[in-house]
């Protein structure tokens, strides 16, 4: 039990309607779901002048991060995609955020 990060890391894509945002969220188990902006305010998409833009295209990819209070036992995370252009790369669940640039590695449970 306590509280988690929940990342999802996106393909960097741009927003199809420009300075609308590409939305995503969590849902974990029945209860309300969370929802993000991926795009920070502003974003120019193709701007070298736009440090956030430039980060993504290097890193090619983007991560989506909230805080979850989780409980002992088995829990269902839904990811809902919003927004057209919002592919799913992977998820992350760790107490702390990643802080390197592969993120957390991955572990499996049968």
């Amino acid at each position: 039990p306590g509280e988690y990060c929940v990342a999802a890391v996106i393909a960097p894509t741009n927003d199809p309607v420009k300075f609308k945002g590409q939305k995503l969220a969590f849902r974990l188990d029945e209860n309300a779901a969370i929802v993000v902006d991926s795009l920070p305010t502003p974003y120019a998409a193709g701007e070298p002048e736009d440090e956030n833009w430039c980060r993504q295209v290097l890193d090619n990819c983007r991560r989506c991060t909230v805080k979850m209070e989780l409980t002992e036992g088995e829990h269902t995370l839904r990811f809902i995609h919003m927004d057209a252009g919002v592919v799913l790369q992977k998820i992350e669940i760790s107490r702390e955020p990643a802080d390197t640039f592969y993120g957390i590695s991955p572990t499996f449970r049968a």
